[in-house]
This record gives structure tokens, C-alpha cells and sequence, in this order.
């Protein structure tokens, strides 16, 4: 029921920004020039996540988008989303534990997504909020006392600026988190910090570090998680990104594979 009027709500709001056109008598009807929307390569892509960490950019309207992230054990994770307006993105999310390799899967309710831009290139700024999984893999899941496991979800915000470097643009992004499900996990102390920087290397490539899971709880202290992200947006509708996600209690870099499309419809 929340979930409803959560998703009610962010569209209500997105509305706001939407075009509307009213016909006057006598008023010339004008076709409104093409805009890009999303974009690759030269012509400088528009990026809604970095790694696991969401931007404030959105698809735009009458744009969808997927994506499938491979992560460590076997894990699979699976996103689709919409433009409904300009600034206001909706869809659906979901990870599998163990799909591939030993051991059985592990399946988890999928969950909603939402990200409405509530400032948009203001002297540079931008700045959204919205709802989602807080990423894949062992620093998503929380273990409960009985023993099993659920993936995190819950609200974000996320600001900073956008900056032209060598062939597209770039990204300079800080945010919070505050997670909702699973319920124990709705407390003050579980908020957490997150931040990125992008830079291109030419129109086709680019690299990225970020940091997330930044608690200020001592309870939480050990699911931080800096990654470095290597990434190739070949044409405006492919993109793809492979991440080295450092693990502290294991010393090493767990790779993961993220695959994006997105098209207009």
C-alpha cells in the first residue's frame, strides 16, 4: 500500500513538469524541435547509474530503458524502467542470488524504482531523489536473525553537477540513502553517505570511481564499498560497464558486469 502511494505520488508530482499544449483559435500548431534525450559516443551520453550508484539524470519521456549486472556468486541482477515525463523515471528491479555456479538460487521480491529530477541544470546543478535497490551483491543483503536474507531498498537523493571533459560529459555526484525494507532496517543509524566522479577518455569510453555504503553507525562500518568502473558507450542505445568492487574482509576486487539498453518507444 505504501509502495502505491509512493508510486502515486511521484507521478502526480512529475506532472508538473510535463508540456502541455492548448490550442487557441487561430493559433498556428508547431511541431516542438527533437531533442536528444539519451545520447552515446560524440554526442555525450546521459548516464542514469554509474556502477551501482544512481545519477540525477533520467531516461526522458517515451524512453525505456533495461539493464543486467552480473555480480559475484553467480549473481544476477535485472532492471527495466520508463520515462513517463522528462523527469520522471519508473520501474521495476530485482537480483538473484546464486543463479549461476554451485549452490541453489536465491530469488527476492523485486522492487520498485523511481527517480524524479527536481532540479535540472541550475548554473550547472542538478539534483533528484527517488527509490531503489541499494546495489547488488553481499553489500545489498541484509541477514536477519533467523538466518535469511533481503536486498535493501529504499529512498535516495542524490545532487552535483555535470562538467565537459575530454569528448562528453562528465559527472560529480554526492547523495544519501535511507533504507525502507527490509522494516529492521528503517532506523536513523542506517543512513549512509555515497558519492562518484566520472571522467571520459575520448566520446567512447570513460572511468569512474565511487564510494557507498558510508555508515556513521559502528554497526555498519564494515559494508562500505569503493569501486572503480570502466566504462564503453558505443552508440546511443548500448552501454556498457564493468566494475572492480573492493571487499574489505576479503582483501580483493569482485568484478561485475553491467549491460544497459535503452531506446525510445
Amino acid at each position: 500500500m505504501r509502495l502505491t502511494k509512493l508510486a502515486f505520488f511521484l507521478v502526480l508530482a512529475g506532472s508538473m513538469w510535463g508540456e502541455f499544449v492548448i490550442d487557441e483559435p487561430g493559433a498556428q500548431n508547431t511541431v516542438p524541435a527533437a531533442r536528444p534525450v539519451f545520447g552515446g559516443g560524440a554526442r555525450g551520453a546521459s548516464l542514469d547509474m554509474l556502477g551501482t550508484l544512481n545519477t540525477f539524470d533520467t531516461l526522458g519521456r517515451a524512453v525505456f530503458g533495461g539493464k543486467i549486472v552480473l555480480y559475484e556468486n553467480g549473481g544476477f541482477g535485472l532492471r527495466f524502467q520508463v520515462g513517463i515525463f522528462d523527469v520522471l523515471d519508473i520501474g521495476i528491479s530485482e537480483g538473484i542470488e546464486n543463479l549461476i555456479g554451485v549452490g541453489n538460487p536465491q530469488f527476492f521480491i523485486p522492487g520498485a524504482y523511481a527517480k524524479l529530477q527536481i532540479i535540472k541544470n541550475l548554473s550547472g546543478f542538478h539534483w533528484a531523489v527517488g527509490f531503489d535497490t541499494f546495489g547488488y551483491g553481499r553489500r545489498a543483503l541484509v541477514r536477519r536473525e533467523n538466518g535469511t536474507e533481503d536486498m535493501l531498498y529504499g529512498f535516495y537523493s542524490v545532487a552535483g553537477w555535470k562538467y565537459r571533459g575530454w569528448g562528453s560529459e562528465d559527472y560529480i555526484i554526492f547523495g544519501v540513502r535511507f533504507p525502507l525494507l527490509p522494516a529492521e532496517m528503517r532506523q536513523i543509524e542506517a543512513l549512509s553517505l555515497m558519492g562518484g566522479i566520472s571522467i571520459h577518455l575520448g566520446p567512447y569510453f570513460f572511468v569512474s570511481a565511487t564510494l557507498e555504503h558510508l555508515y556513521f553507525s559502528e554497526n555498519y562500518q564494515n559494508r562500505l564499498l569503493p569501486s572503480l568502473i570502466a566504462g564503453f558507450v558505443p552508440s546511443e542505445n548500448f552501454e556498457l560497464q564493468v566494475l572492480f568492487q573492493y571487499l574489505s574482509e576479503e582483501n580483493a576486487f569482485h568484478r561485475s558486469l553491467s549491460l544497459g539498453y535503452k531506446a525510445r518507444f
